[in-house]
């Protein structure tokens, strides 16, 4: 009797990613001689193990959106119908969301709370990216009362400038990726 295979089709070992993030995760596992049972999916950190998700078809495909940031080991463990299973492994990390993220998510939600909801992480850890990100700049980028948020005019132009740059920065990435660039200009050929 043969032990399954199984292989991480996606995320890919090493990957990094930028919370918020659904991490597309495909599995698959098959076995030679029998019938693949069970297929289990879990992300472990330093700090904890979660299971992504189960399948008994030998097929596992879903989103996984962290809410941690850190290093996670993928694990995928196929279990066949002869008991036998095989557990294979790959590394990623989880980048927390940048300040710039933070402050617009304030902005569009209107409070701290909202916007931590909305990233996924405590409002105290917004509330200090926040202050950290201002006292790097040497500004209020926010007025904060205890019923709205609003943006200052040193924080309305920072939140311009950076939603400009992450546009071409998005821009800039799509025209390189898969063939987006196209030869441009003159083409001089020389033959006998």
């Amino acid at each position: 009797n043969q032990p399954p295979t199984v292989l991480i089709n996606s995320p890919t070992n090493g990957g990094i990613f930028n919370m918020p993030v659904a991490i597309p995760v495909n599995v698959t596992a098959a076995d030679a001689d029998g019938q693949v049972v069970q297929l289990t999916v879990t992300a472990q950190s330093g700090t904890m193990s979660t299971t992504i998700g189960q399948s008994n078809n030998g097929t596992f495909n879903a989103p996984w959106q962290p809410t941690i940031p850190g290093n996670y080991t993928l694990w995928a463990t196929a279990r066949d119908n002869g008991g036998l299973q095989t557990s294979v492994n790959i590394q990623i990390t989880v980048n927390a969301p940048s300040p710039v993220s933070i402050s617009g998510r304030i902005v569009d939600r209107g409070s701290l709370t909202a916007a931590a909801v909305a990233e996924g992480i405590a409002p105290g850890v917004v509330s200090r990216r926040l202050d950290a990100l201002e006292g790097r700049l040497g500004v209020k980028l926010l007025l904060r009362t205890t019923r709205r948020v609003t943006l200052t005019f040193e924080g309305s132009a920072y939140l311009e400038d950076c939603q400009r740059i992450l546009r071409e920065l998005g821009e800039a990435e799509a025209s390189v990726s898969l063939g987006g660039v196209k030869a441009r200009g003159h083409l001089r050929l020389s033959a006998p």
